[in-house]
């Protein structure tokens, strides 16, 4: 959800969110009672914070689900929550700056962004860390334990990442200027 309000931005027309998926888009999610237990006490935490309405609406889906497969191990999550993009023609075109310390959501971000006719990613692959994803967390006091309670059913990144539509290999020289962005300047 991080990256949701952009999406105005990278397509050119109104679409809905689910047009963007894929049968190869869906989670497995580990519902052990623990892992339910954890994520429905992390996500009732944020929920005590001011949180738009949409996000607001996404995290009480969530708890919804966890009630409904509680226990149940892994079962499919498809991405139920499902949303208009009002999409803008102007800007025309976006360059989207990635490389290997863009994970998680940014792995997201670019992923989604690609299916759109106006972007060009620039850069080098992404970090390629949601295979496995949705953390739990135990709290201990002085430490925390995290670890992932999802996985994904096909479409593979882990190691390999999200490839860039333009490759710029890393050098030395992008300690001394911004090599990528002096590309894309190049591409305007």
């Amino acid at each position: 959800m991080a990256y949701y309000q952009l999406l105005s931005y990278i397509f050119p027309e109104k679409i809905m969110f689910s047009d963007l998926l894929s049968d190869d888009d869906s989670l497995l999610m580990n519902c052990t009672k623990r892992n339910c237990d954890l994520r429905t006490e992390n996500f009732s935490n944020y929920l005590q914070k001011g949180l738009d309405d949409f996000t607001s609406k996404w995290i009480k889906q969530e708890l919804l689900f966890y009630e409904e497969y509680y226990g149940k191990g892994f079962v499919t999550h498809d991405h139920d929550m499902d949303f208009e993009i009002n999409g803008k023609t102007t800007p025309a075109n976006i360059f989207i700056l990635s490389d290997c310390y863009c994970g998680s959501s940014g792995d997201a971000f670019v992923q989604t962004s690609k299916k759109s006719s106006k972007t060009k990613v620039i850069g080098r692959n992404t970090a390629g860390v949601t295979d496995y994803s949705n953390l739990a967390i135990i709290d201990f006091g002085n430490y925390q334990l995290m670890y992932p309670t999802s996985k994904v059913n096909k479409n593979h990144i882990n190691g390999v990442g999200v490839a860039v539509d333009v490759y710029i290999p890393w050098t030395p020289e992008h300690l001394k200027k911004d090599v990528d962005l002096e590309k894309v300047l190049t591409m305007i």
